[in-house]
C-alpha cells in the first residue's frame, strides 16, 4: 500500500507541477500570448488543491480512498484530455487549472496519507514521510536537461520545450495508469 500510495502521489505531482514546465514555452508560442497569462495555470491547480482539500477530506471520511482515487483519476484523464485539445488558452487554463487540479486533489497527497496511515497505524507518520518523497517531481525537469545534453538533436526546439498537446496526453495515459493501480 505505500508503494500504491507513493506511486500515485508522485505521478498526480509529477503530471502537474513537473511537467508544467516543459510546456510553458510552447503554449506561449501557440496561444500567441504572454508567459504570465500561461503561468496562471500553475496557479489555478494550486487554489483548486486548497479549495477542494476540505471536500477531499469530507469524501475520504464517507467514501473508500480507492473510490476518491479513481474519482480523481477520471476526472484528471479527462481534464488532460481535453487540455490536449484546447484551441484557446481560456479553454486550457480552464480544462488544466480545474480540471485537473480538481483531479489531483482527488489522487495526490490527502488520499495517499489516509491510505498510508490506515495500513501503518503504529507508525503512521513514517509511512505518510515515505510516500511524501517527491521524487517524479524533481526528476522529470532533469530527465529532459540531461535528454537534450546527451542527444544529438537535429530540431532543437523539439526538446527543449515540449507539445502540450504531447505532454497532456501523456498524463492522461498516466492517470489511467492511477486509476488501474487503485
Amino acid at each position: 500500500m505505500l508503494l500504491t500510495g507513493f506511486t500515485t502521489q508522485n505521478l498526480a505531482m509529477a503530471t502537474t507541477f513537473g511537467a508544467y514546465g516543459l510546456i510553458v514555452a510552447t503554449l506561449t508560442r501557440e496561444f500567441q500570448t504572454s508567459n504570465s497569462l500561461v503561468a496562471l495555470g500553475l496557479g489555478m491547480i494550486s487554489l483548486c488543491v486548497g479549495l477542494a482539500a476540505p471536500v477531499v477530506g469530507m469524501l475520504l471520511d464517507r467514501w473508500s480512498v480507492r473510490s476518491v482515487m479513481l474519482l480523481g483519476a477520471l476526472t484528471a484523464a479527462i481534464g488532460f484530455i481535453t487540455a490536449a485539445q484546447a484551441q484557446s488558452i481560456a479553454v486550457f487554463l480552464f480544462c488544466f487549472g480545474l480540471l485537473v487540479g480538481l483531479g489531483i486533489t482527488f489522487v495526490g497527497p490527502l488520499p495517499s496519507a489516509k491510505l498510508a496511515g490506515g495500513w501503518f497505524p503504529q507508525a503512521p507518520g513514517k509511512a505518510i514521510g515515505f510516500i511524501g518523497i517527491a521524487l517524479l517531481i524533481r526528476s522529470l525537469p532533469l530527465t529532459r536537461r540531461t535528454a537534450c545534453k546527451v542527444m544529438p538533436v537535429r530540431r532543437p526546439i523539439a526538446v527543449q520545450t515540449a507539445s502540450h498537446r504531447d505532454v497532456c496526453g501523456r498524463s492522461a495515459c498516466l492517470a489511467d495508469c492511477c486509476s488501474r493501480a487503485v
